[in-house]
């Protein structure tokens, strides 16, 4: 498993750790070193690692407009930056051949398996028999699936069976509006 967009995280650490360091060379050329200005240069890393935190982490426009053209990658980002938005703490994307979830979202302490699908047609039970078994694979207690579209009459039969929440293109789409 990769963490949801990891490289920014690094990118956006190593810029901190530039600026810190030349903060610091620039204190130590011209200004004399002292207890006291190694703690105001370790007070401004913080501050400067807390800003690029906060900007990296802040929830992106979701495209709600493109979801119809957009890839099934590019909507499982989509998908994982409404579950950030909807409260969820922590999304990981699964590898390529995932087993049938696409992503791992924590909320409140439980562990969920997620399957993106952006269909044009209503997903059926495949996807949702899909994520059901793959859930136990990665360690989660519940499970979901999302999709742009809807969902077939057997795929909501099966999902209530088996304790599945299902998040259709209209639920998502309601929830985004919302202020």
């Amino acid at each position: 498993m990769r963490e949801y967009r990891q490289e920014q995280y690094i990118s956006n650490d190593l810029v901190v750790l530039l600026l810190a360091s030349l903060v610091y060379f620039w204190l130590k050329r011209y200004v004399h070193i002292s207890l006291h200005h190694i703690f105001i240069v370790l007070l401004l890393v913080l501050v400067l690692a807390l800003i690029g935190y906060l900007v990296v982490r802040l929830p992106k426009h979701l495209d709600i407009k493109n979801w119809h053209t957009m890839s099934g990658l590019k909507f499982e980002d989509q998908a994982a930056l409404w579950l950030k938005m909807d409260g969820f703490n922590k999304v990981i994307k699964t590898e390529y051949y995932d087993m049938g979830v696409d992503l791992i979202a924590h909320k409140d302490g439980v562990r969920y398996a997620v399957q993106v699908k952006r269909y044009t047609n209503p997903v059926g039970v495949a996807a949702v028999r899909a994520v059901v078994s793959g859930m136990v694979m990665y360690g989660c207690t519940q499970c979901m699936v999302m999709t742009n579209s809807t969902f077939t009459t057997g795929a909501q039969r099966l999902a209530m069976a088996n304790n599945c929440r299902l998040i259709d293109g209209g639920q998502l789409a309601s929830a985004i509006k919302k202020p």
